[in-house]
């Protein structure tokens, strides 16, 4: 059975265990969410030490939680279940090579070497927690009480040494929106929020999945401030991820409203405006709609249409389509879906007209969304 985390990550389970449901967060389910590389801390369960890479280049661990500490879960082709993981920092991959050693290299020395594709699976011997298995050896990743990493056989594990906790530092990118005053909580570079009419970068926040269907929203211009409340109902930003304050959860909104609640996981309250700034209340209140949110993606269903093959991008002029090199606006384009079924029309997000087709395979630009487009 494969469970999915972050939308990216796919871990192995267990056949002993007994099959649980598994959600991701979608903004909408009609529409594509914008969703960052997956990008995590990894550190030992037992003794509490990081992945990390020494200043001569050599895999070690350490106490710190920097952004040097961080890595990248890449997906391996078409192979579900296996992924790489790559260092952000130095562009390295984590190897298993032969003899338990446990090493970083550069993707042209793979190639020679092998020992970089990994399984994530989840460990049900302890409440959370996770084991990494080099795919080629089917050797565990392992820690011991000094810090030093290698990787071993099935038969040789404590119990304690294989022990991985996985704290993601990307997710779901995202406006929260109050629809009824066009408003979207807003993070200026000091950490204070406000309600703001733009949809610019102060205004986007990442969703990041933190454990029991919990997330924490972090702005994503100012990555390292986190939205947080206390239990008298005040709202603010940390830069602290190590407590519960910082995590919230996001519900349907009750009744006939449109829209999303978000309460604060610890303090059991709601998210809200009440006219002149933020806070939290102990009961759904909405007759001012100042409860209900909507989740937007950050890149608002817009896109570049480009072909891999030749790096070029569908362009439109007044009356037709073309390809180019560019990135300008007359190259973007909205997906917009048809209410009913499961279909998407294109439009130009300059012309506002849509790309269709003909029975004879010829592109088009109509001024109206027909059968063809």
């Amino acid at each position: 059975t494969l469970l999915v985390i972050s939308g990216l990550l796919i871990l192995c389970r267990t056949e002993q265990e007994p099959k649980k449901e598994f959600r991701r967060m979608r903004n909408d389910a009609n529409s594509l969410p914008c969703l960052e590389q997956t990008r995590c801390l990894i550190s030992s369960s037992t003794y509490n030490k990081w992945l990390s890479i020494s200043e001569d280049c050599a895999m070690c661990t350490t106490e710190n939680r920097l952004d040097s500490e961080e890595w990248m879960l890449v997906e391996d082709g078409d192979v579900g279940d296996i992924i790489k993981i790559k260092s952000r920092s130095h562009q390295k991959f984590l190897v298993c090579s032969p003899g338990g050693h446990v090493r970083i290299a550069e993707n042209n020395q793979i190639l020679n070497i092998g020992g970089d594709r990994w399984r994530i699976c989840q460990n049900f011997n302890r409440k959370g927690g996770f084991v990494l298995i080099s795919v080629e050896y089917s050797e565990y990743l392992i820690c011991d009480d000094k810090g030093v990493l290698s990787c071993i056989n099935e038969n040789y594990l404590d119990g304690k040494s294989e022990n991985w906790d996985i704290e993601f530092q990307s997710g779901e990118l995202c406006f929260l929106s109050l629809p009824e005053y066009d408003r979207r909580i807003s993070c200026n570079v000091a950490g204070n929020l406000s309600l703001s009419k733009k949809w610019k970068g102060w205004e986007v926040w990442r969703f990041i999945e933190c454990g029991d269907g919990n997330v924490y929203i972090s702005s994503w211009t100012h990555h390292t401030k986190l939205l947080c409340s206390n239990e008298s109902g005040d709202v603010f930003t940390t830069e602290e991820r190590l407590g519960s304050w910082e995590k919230w959860k996001i519900e349907l909104a009750q009744g006939k409203n449109d829209g999303v609640v978000i309460k604060s996981v610890v303090h059991d309250r709601y998210l809200r405006w009440n006219g002149n700034r933020l806070i939290t209340s102990k009961t759904y209140e909405d007759n001012r709609h100042w409860t209900t949110w909507h989740i937007e993606s950050a890149h608002r269903q817009t896109y570049f249409i480009s072909s891999l093959s030749h790096d070029k991008r569908i362009g439109s002029r007044k009356d037709r389509a073309f390809t180019t090199r560019n990135r300008m606006s007359w190259e973007q384009w909205e997906l917009k879906t048809v209410i009913g079924n499961d279909l998407i029309i294109i439009s130009s997000k300059v012309r506002g007209t849509y790309l269709g087709s003909n029975p004879e395979g010829q592109v088009s630009l109509s001024a109206h969304a027909g059968n063809g487009e």
